[in-house]
């Protein structure tokens, strides 16, 4: 059993919001219960990260990776009419917050979709 078994529940069984958990347990507990309902392949960006760093680029990034594929980070730039460089930086915050991973195919690096489903923590 892990520390995070053991977090205090309500009369009804259910964990309890109103303890003082801490952001690591707010977020091992969101986790758990995303992966309980059948998200499986999934990540958690941080909403800090998403309210100081995400702008309108990345959110088009990503909803495009969702649907599309794209051959390198040049032919994402230019399919979502974006400035290569500003895309490049883009995509290795996103890489960095574990949304995207970059494969290299000879010179190209290619990006996608890291895993299938992308969450942002909740706020309480």
């Amino acid at each position: 059993m892990s520390k995070h078994d053991d977090v205090p529940r309500d009369a009804a069984g259910e964990m309890d919001p109103t303890t003082d958990e801490s952001p690591e347990e707010r977020r091992v507990r969101f986790y758990r219960a995303l992966r309980d309902a059948g998200y499986d392949d999934l990540t958690i960006v941080r909403r800090g990260d998403v309210a100081d760093e995400f702008n309108h680029r990345h959110f088009a990034i990503i909803d495009y990776l969702r649907e599309e594929s794209a051959d390198s980070v040049r032919d994402l730039a230019r399919e979502l009419d974006f400035d290569k460089k500003d895309v490049s930086e883009d995509l290795q915050l996103l890489s960095r917050l574990e949304v995207v991973t970059l494969e290299t195919d000879g010179r190209a690096k290619v990006p996608r979709l890291a895993k299938e489903h992308v969450f942002v923590e909740p706020l309480v």
